[in-house]
C-alpha cells in the first residue's frame, strides 16, 4: 500500500465539520442498509445538477461517488485508493476522482473508514452527465 505521510493536523476542530460528520456517517450508513434491505435502489450519480431527476422518485437512493472522495481524502486513504487503480493499469494522471472511486470499487472496500459497513454500496443503477466533465461519460462507461 502506499506509504503513510504525517501530516500535522490542526488541534482547533471547525465546529461545522463536527456538525456535519454525523450526518455524512448517517448518509451512507442508510446507503448500506437500503442496499442490504432492497428498500431502494442505491443509485451513483454525477453531482452535476441531475440529482432532482432522483429526488422524485421515493425508491431511490443517490450516492455520490465524487462526495466520497471527498471523504477518503479526509480519512487518509486517498494514497491507497489510488495506488490500487494504478496497478490495476491506470496512469497516474487520469483524474483523481476516477482513481479514488476505481481503486474502492478493485479493492479499497477493506480499507478502514471510520465506521462499521461505511463506504459506497455497488449501485443498482448509474447515472452520468457531461455538464460539468466530460470524464464523467468515460468514468461511467468503465463501472
Amino acid at each position: 500500500m502506499a506509504e503513510k505521510v504525517k501530516t500535522d493536523k490542526s488541534v482547533k476542530y471547525l465546529s461545522t465539520t463536527k456538525e456535519v460528520y454525523p450526518m455524512v456517517k448517517a448518509y451512507y450508513e442508510e446507503a448500506e442498509r437500503v442496499k442490504k434491505d432492497h428498500s431502494k435502489a442505491v443509485v451513483w450519480l454525477t453531482g452535476a445538477g441531475i440529482v432532482g431527476l432522483t429526488r422524485v422518485y421515493e425508491d431511490v437512493l443517490p450516492v455520490y461517488p465524487e462526495n466520497f472522495n471527498a471523504y477518503c481524502a479526509a480519512k487518509q486513504i486517498t494514497p491507497d485508493l489510488l495506488e490500487i487503480a494504478e496497478g490495476a493499469g491506470y496512469a497516474h494522471n487520469l483524474c483523481g476522482y476516477f482513481r479514488n472511486c476505481y481503486g474502492y470499487m478493485l479493492g479499497g472496500k477493506d480499507l478502514p473508514l471510520g465506521f462499521a459497513g461505511g463506504g459506497m454500496p455497488d449501485p443498482d443503477m448509474l447515472i452520468a452527465d457531461s455538464g460539468s466533465c466530460m470524464v464523467h461519460l468515460k468514468w461511467w462507461r468503465q463501472m
